[in-house]
């Protein structure tokens, strides 16, 4: 049986960051258009149960207030989401 969206992200934050979470609630969902195929996005409030994040596939990793969202370059597929946060 396939894992549901909410699985593959528990799932998936274990294997990146070490990290043990529960999903709360879907916070935005939107699909986007590359010349080339079409992406279809799911974000979700979380809540760490156990660990802290580690590094282990990606190069950084940071908390930022929403205020300083504005000092960062997000690739224009993340726009939407990021607008969403701001507007918080």
């Amino acid at each position: 049986m396939p894992e549901s969206p909410e699985e593959c992200l528990i799932r998936e934050l274990e294997e990146e960051l070490e990290v043990y979470t529960k999903v709360l609630t879907l916070f935005d969902e939107y699909e986007y258009q590359y010349p080339d195929r079409t992406i279809y996005f799911r974000f979700y409030d979380t809540e760490i149960i156990y660990g802290a994040p580690i590094i282990k596939v990606h190069s950084e990793i940071r908390w930022v207030s929403l205020e300083a969202l504005d000092q960062y370059q997000f690739c224009p597929a993340d726009e939407s989401v990021v607008k969403k946060l701001r507007e918080m």
